[in-house]
């Protein structure tokens, strides 16, 4: 038995260094509540942004500056909430 723990040891982290580890970053997605046009950010990893079709930045780069407030999501992220000005675009 003391033999077989002493593999495990050894083989596990061998089999974590292949992972790699991913930084949170901001995403930021488009959205359109009552009409209006908005966008709402988190930082979140890419794989969670890819599960949501969020792009890399934030809400202020494609001219989301009024804040309009956050939710906290169970489980994962705070998401912020941007709303954008139609008469600019």
């Amino acid at each position: 038995m003391f033999w077989l723990s002493r593999i495990i040891f050894l083989i596990v982290p061998v089999l974590q260094k292949d992972q790699k580890i991913q930084l949170p970053k901001n995403h930021y997605k488009m959205i359109i509540k009552d009409n209006n046009p908005g966008c709402i950010e988190a930082k979140v990893t890419s794989n969670l942004a890819r599960r949501f079709d969020a792009k890399p930045g934030n809400c202020n780069s494609v001219g989301c500056k009024e804040y309009k407030g956050k939710y906290k999501v169970p489980f994962c992220c705070t998401v912020k909430g941007y709303g954008c000005n139609s008469s600019e675009n």
